[in-house]
């Protein structure tokens, strides 16, 4: 069985990064915003929306608003966890809808189902003035991955773990939510004219060895072992596009925004991630030091240190 077919079906008509790494640490969600959001890396320890929730950067949300956009965040959670009011409307998010913004329905694991929350996203955006950039922080695939058995309809036979089978059920719940997101935003006219991005914030925390995860992934090398970890997905549809492109290039989550500033023929006086969509090779590091370029891996030995 698929586990996403509909974002299997998105490769069709998007750019589809096959080597895209996260770079998070301890912030974990909240890393991955701040690197996708101001293209700089986190802190060595702790979370940077956390301890330096004010401080000034040169972030997208910002740069979107001086070039006319109306910006959104989106997340159907507690609006001051891990500091998001404060952090967001220093980034440059003119509108937060958080918790209090959507509906009481059914809730999975954390906050409301993905698949709600992303059709009550797309009735938040149509208040916002065009052209508008609209943040998701999705999380019903979110630990500790709790579903209900009526919302678990993948066949798992032959795994063992019941982390590992929840988490399998709650992605394929959420892959539901992103087509019908997709569906609906076309049938609204906002997919063709819209440029949609998709990205995985971090691991799931299931590839540590000896792990089901990693059994059943059949990691038999250091390289394997990496990209199990590191690798997530990153799908980029730009306005109009219907025909899809895998784009091998590695990359980083700190290359995300300067791919949208690249797409949308901005200018930003300083990121240090790079496009996405240039000529150049990427050198994606980490802050433990490992790293990919082109077809080279180094992982960094820490007990050295």
């Amino acid at each position: 069985e698929e586990v996403t077919p509909n974002l299997n079906q998105l490769k069709k008509e998007s750019l589809y990064f096959s080597s895209l790494y996260h770079q998070t640490h301890e912030g974990r969600t909240s890393d991955a915003e701040f690197i996708t959001n101001t293209s700089l890396y986190p802190l060595k320890s702790g979370s940077v929306y956390t301890q330096y929730p004010t401080n000034e950067f040169e972030p997208l949300p910002a740069l979107l608003e001086k070039n006319g956009y109306d910006t959104a965040a989106m997340h159907a959670y507690e609006k001051g966890f891990w500091n998001r009011d404060d952090v967001y409307k220093n980034i440059g998010f003119k509108h937060f809808f958080s918790q209090k913004d959507y509906s009481k329905e059914k809730k999975i694991g954390m906050a409301l189902n993905d698949q709600q929350f992303f059709l009550e996203s797309i009735d938040h955006m149509e208040t916002l003035q065009e052209p508008f950039f609209s943040f998701l922080v999705a999380l019903t695939s979110h630990t500790p991955y709790e579903i209900d058995k009526e919302d678990q309809t993948l066949d798992l036979s032959g795994y063992e773990d019941p982390m590992l089978k929840r988490y399998y059920q709650t992605v394929h719940y959420v892959d539901t939510g992103v087509g019908k997101m997709i569906d609906e935003l076309k049938q609204r006219d906002l997919w063709d004219q819209s440029l949609v991005i998709f990205y995985g914030d971090h691991d799931s925390g299931l590839v540590n060895e000896g792990s089901e995860m990693r059994k059943k992934a059949d990691v038999s090398s250091p390289v394997a072992a990496f990209e199990l970890e590191r690798r997530i997905p990153l799908f980029i549809k730009k306005p109009d596009q219907q025909t899809g492109r895998v784009m091998k290039e590695n990359g980083g989550q700190i290359d995300i925004a300067p791919t949208i500033i690249d797409l949308l023929n901005l200018k930003t006086s300083y990121m240090m991630g790079q496009s996405l969509i240039d000529d150049q090779s990427n050198l994606t590091s980490f802050r433990d030091g490992s790293f990919r370029y082109q077809d080279y891996y180094h992982e960094a030995d820490l007990t050295q240190a």
